[in-house]
């Protein structure tokens, strides 16, 4: 791939791999009951100037879960409430995990729907709208007519050549309890290998999806990313419901290190908080860690080289392959996650003026110098084995911690600390951070 290229893993390093495969496994995946009551939560919120305003918790109700479509979809939808703070409605607007509305007065708005047998729609889930009026009265439940069809749809297929499946065909085996949308399937007279579905929204939620699968799978072949292998379509074979992906069983890199810890590590622009108990596991061996460094590297390096500035690199992209190496997945260069993002991301969360034209200001915010600082700190979790940590203030330039981890050599640690610098014109390019590595690698095995 002119020049770069996935180093060579030893069958003692695939070992360590499985071990770690086993460890992560689907401990972020639920099996799913032949019938459940409520089942398919989606949670949604929308922002106006940073503050959660409105938001839905969809499900569906008496689902044959191991069949799509099955089932009745409910979408109740809710306002920020003023007038009673302390409300279901803000609680879930406010939930930093996106929990969306509590079980209780989930219960209270299906008891009220029971009654309501005229209150359903001739497509898309029945539609409600839940207030709080009193502190300890009933609430507003008011029936909300089905929006325009055009909007409250999913995808049309786009020019994609791929293979095709209908999604009633697929059999859910396995829900993830992290994203929402992401399940694990098995096709059709299949054998027994688990594929990833990633289901489509539904326009009115999200208008990239189609976008996101027809660019990747227009790149160019490459063995740094994961590419959907096959469409997932409606019945009537109308519109989009998703993509298939191959499944790992180790996962994300997040799955991997979430699985071994339980805590959290704070970076701000001063000092670190150092874990607050010993790692009761062995660290990953410095040789893999560092072939992951270099993979990762690699594919950033590949996507530069087709001037594509993803702005959402991160741990929870980055899969544990079965052959030991790390690949990318939802590289559309469409979202970002503000913990992972450089200082200069502020100016582009809070702009000091509206800009003219938001996707051009968003889309000229992307840069290769962006990548690169994310690319530090996901080289610091991967030395550190670090799950998960916050930034404080959020778009600080951090000061790495390297006190939880013994051996890590100080060029490595001087490599990640040069890509998280303030300058964004100071961080190095991402092939020549994939070069350092791969050089010290290749020394490491000359004397060993």
């Amino acid at each position: 791939m002119d020049g770069l290229a996935l180093p060579t893993i030893s069958s003692l390093l695939s070992l360590e791999v499985e071990t770690l495969a086993k460890k992560s496994g689907l401990s972020f995946w639920d099996k799913v009951d032949e019938t459940e009551y409520l089942s398919n939560f989606e949670v949604n919120a929308t922002c106006d100037q940073g503050t959660p305003s409105y938001g839905y918790t969809s499900f569906v109700v008496n689902a044959k879960s191991e069949i799509y479509d099955s089932g009745t979809m409910i979408r109740i939808s809710y306002n920020v409430n003023e007038e009673f703070p302390q409300c279901p409605e803000n609680e879930a607007l406010d939930s930093s995990q996106g929990q969306g509305l509590p079980m209780e007065t989930i219960e209270k708005v299906l008891a009220f729907i029971a009654e309501k047998p005229d209150w359903s729609a001739s497509f898309g889930p029945i539609q409600v709208v839940y207030k709080t009026v009193s502190i300890d009265g009933p609430p507003q439940i008011m029936h909300k007519p089905a929006v325009n069809p055009v909007l409250d749809r999913f995808p049309d297929i786009p020019e994609a050549f791929l293979p095709s499946i209908r999604l009633r065909s697929l059999r859910r085996k396995f829900d993830n309890n992290v994203a929402m949308n992401v399940d694990l399937v098995l096709v059709p007279e299949g054998d027994s290998t688990l594929h990833v579905l990633k289901r489509a929204p539904r326009l009115i939620e999200s208008n990239s999806f189609a976008s996101e699968l027809l660019f990747m799978t227009s790149m160019i072949e490459s063995p740094f990313v994961i590419r959907p292998t096959t469409m997932v379509l409606d019945d009537d074979r109308s519109c989009l419901r998703g993509y298939l992906l191959p499944y790992h069983p180790a996962s994300s890199l997040w799955s991997v290190f979430r699985s071994r810890y339980r805590e959290k590590v704070t970076l701000d622009s001063a000092t670190c908080a150092p874990r607050s108990t010993e790692n009761p596991h062995d660290p990953i061996s410095w040789t893999l860690k560092l072939i992951w460094a270099i993979d990762i590297a690699a594919g950033l390096a590949f996507l530069h080289r087709q001037e594509i500035y993803w702005g959402d690199l991160k741990l929870n992209n980055i899969i544990l392959c079965e052959d030991g190496h790390c690949r990318f997945i939802d590289y559309y260069p469409n979202g970002h996650s503000p913990k992972w993002c450089p200082p200069e991301m502020e100016k582009v969360e809070s702009p000091d003026s509206q800009p003219e034209d938001w996707d051009q200001f968003i889309h000229q915010a992307r840069t290769p110098e962006r990548d690169v600082f994310s690319l530090g700190l996901v080289l610091w979790a991967i030395a550190e084995e670090v799950d998960h940590f916050q930034r404080e203030p959020e778009f600080s330039a951090p000061q790495l911690s390297w006190s939880l981890r013994k051996g890590i050599p100080q060029w490595f640690r001087e490599l990640a600390s040069s890509c998280v610098l303030n300058d964004a014109h100071a961080r190095p390019p991402s092939l020549v951070v994939y070069r350092c590595l791969a050089s010290q690698l290749a020394h490491i095995l000359s004397i060993t």
